[in-house]
């Protein structure tokens, strides 16, 4: 009988023991829990900065692309420069006459040469040659004693070649020939002198030596002729 007083007791004991630890936590527990503090309202005298508005982002964005645009240019610049003086140095080598038409730009060593202005463009196709126009250039051989290009330019009638034709290789010699003579015969400057032309291959991959042909005979064998390789072929619109 004692021993189950002691039990009951001790059984007693026990369940207040966790009825108080269980009052004690959650005592703790209400003083950890605080309401949710305001947070503290935006100063006017010190807002968030805006680094770059819509409108800035799309001046730079503009100024970019510009920047992408001039280089570009500019590459196409240098590359077209590069090729002339080599197409001058291989027409050289050739002993291929000067041309009639040009302007005298500095080299190296502080030496000059005359870079060709031209006179048409030409596109080789697989079946034909088409003939694309360009403006007078500007200035004049003045060195030599001639008037300004424009007025050569009406002299020749350059204006009236077949434009935008589909041309036969007979056709085109005929009708770039009497400008080739007047060259020759030195007609336009006092010496002998070559028209140049700048050249696009437009045929297709199983045509080269077609392209081969008609440049090398065709175009090289009676203008100073430069081939392009990174400008669009435009033809008459």
């Amino acid at each position: 009988m004692n021993a189950y007083r002691r039990g009951a007791v001790l059984g007693l004991t026990i369940a207040e023991t966790f009825i108080i630890l269980t009052f004690l936590l959650l005592i703790a527990m209400l003083g950890l829990i605080q309401p949710d503090e305001p947070l503290p309202e935006p100063s006017t005298a010190n807002p968030p900065r805006v680094w770059y508005t819509p409108e800035e982002i799309e001046a730079l964005v503009n100024d970019a692309k510009d920047a992408r645009a001039a280089a570009k240019n500019a590459e196409q610049g240098r590359n077209t420069a590069e090729g002339e003086l080599a197409q001058a140095q291989r027409n050289l080598a050739k002993g291929i006459n000067p041309p009639c038409w040009y302007q005298v730009i500095s080299a190296n060593e502080g030496k000059t040469r005359e870079r060709p202005y031209y006179v048409f463009n030409v596109a080789i196709h697989e079946y034909s040659i088409e003939l694309a126009p360009r403006t007078a250039p500007p200035g004049g051989a003045f060195d030599d004693g001639g008037g300004p290009y424009a007025d050569e330019w009406k002299r020749l009638h350059i204006e009236g070649l077949p434009y935008g034709k589909n041309l036969s290789d007979n056709e085109f010699t005929q009708v770039v020939s009497d400008l080739v003579a007047q060259g020759r015969n030195r007609q336009v400057r006092t010496y002998d002198c070559v028209f140049s032309v700048m050249v696009w291959d437009k045929t297709p991959d199983h045509a080269k030596k077609r392209w081969k042909d008609a440049h090398d005979h065709l175009i090289e064998g009676v203008f100073g002729a430069y081939t392009v390789q990174d400008l669009e072929w435009k033809g008459v619109e």
